[in-house]
Formats: structure tokens, C-alpha cells, sequence
């Protein structure tokens, strides 16, 4: 029995190829923004960046949905 044309492997090392590196160039992007200085805040002194007003449980659950998002594509794949 033969695989269809859709799971050639070549083509899909190319899809999991390009899918790879709009994950990366999207995380890099985030990571460079206003946003993602906070989270890297939050990572070195929570304290800290709860008394300089950001909302520290708001900007761990947004980050944890990244990474779950990240991770169930990753286990589609």
C-alpha cells in the first residue's frame, strides 16, 4: 500500500520547515517588542515587575498559552 502524493516526505519536511521558522521569526519578534521585555522582567524579579505596575499573573497566562499553542502544533505535526 502506498502513501498518497500529500505525504510525500520531501514535501512535508518543506512544510515543517517553513512552518518552523515563521514559529521562530514570530517568537523572535515577540521577544524583541515592548511585550516581551515583561515577561523577561517577570522571569528575573516578579516582585519587581509587580510593583512597577504590570500585572504579572495576566502576562504568565498569556506566555503560557504561547507555548501551549506552540506545543499542540508541534504534537499535530
Amino acid at each position: 500500500m502506498t502513501l498518497p502524493a500529500a505525504f510525500d516526505p520531501a514535501q512535508m519536511f518543506q512544510v515543517f520547515m517553513g512552518i518552523l521558522i515563521v514559529v521562530y521569526v514570530f517568537l523572535r519578534g515577540i521577544i524583541a517588542s515592548d511585550f516581551g521585555r515583561i515577561p523577561v522582567g517577570i522571569r528575573e524579579n516578579a516582585t519587581r515587575s509587580s510593583l512597577l505596575g504590570y500585572d504579572v499573573r495576566r502576562h504568565k497566562v498569556i506566555v503560557f498559552a504561547i507555548g501551549s499553542g506552540i506545543a499542540g502544533m508541534a504534537g499535530a505535526m
